[in-house]
């Protein structure tokens, strides 16, 4: 399977899941499971419906969290830190190639951890994930200055 291990509770998933992905994800040990995608989305195999049905018949918890690229702030990743505290785990995270999903997990975990950008940018490099401190910045520095 295809995805990027940021720590022992939060994995990257670099695909949409389908059925058999679900009880792939529950037999490796995964508790949850993180859409960020919007419903309809351009190439959707499940529908978020559909995928929390799949999800729960695998023995997963689901959050169906969407995220449009616009929507990449740091309120929507503190957001999404707030609720993956919320779920066990460990989580898997998706949306249609990776991107947004390393980018909201990125920042989330940072914001659960209290990390800055750079040292959440090298823990990416090092899970696997290509983000670059400039695109992680913005989702933890306009936080910090609200809060």
């Amino acid at each position: 399977m295809d995805r990027a291990k940021i720590d022992n509770d939060l994995s990257v998933l670099n695909f949409p899941p389908e059925a058999h992905d679900m009880l792939n994800l529950a037999e490796a040990g995964f508790k949850a499971v993180v859409n960020l995608r919007q419903a309809g989305e351009q190439g959707e195999k499940l529908s978020p419906q559909a995928e929390a049905e799949v999800a729960r018949e695998a023995g997963l918890e689901y959050l169906h969290y969407p995220v449009s690229p616009p929507d990449l702030t740091a309120a929507k990743a503190k957001g999404l830190a707030v609720r993956l505290e919320q779920l066990p785990g460990p989580v898997a995270i998706h949306c249609a190639s990776g991107r947004r999903a390393s980018l909201m997990g990125l920042a989330s975990w940072a914001h659960q951890n209290n990390w800055d950008a750079s040292a959440a940018t090298d823990r990416g490099r090092e899970s696997g994930l290509d983000i670059s401190e400039a695109e992680l910045s913005p989702m933890l520095v306009e936080s910090e200055a609200q809060g």
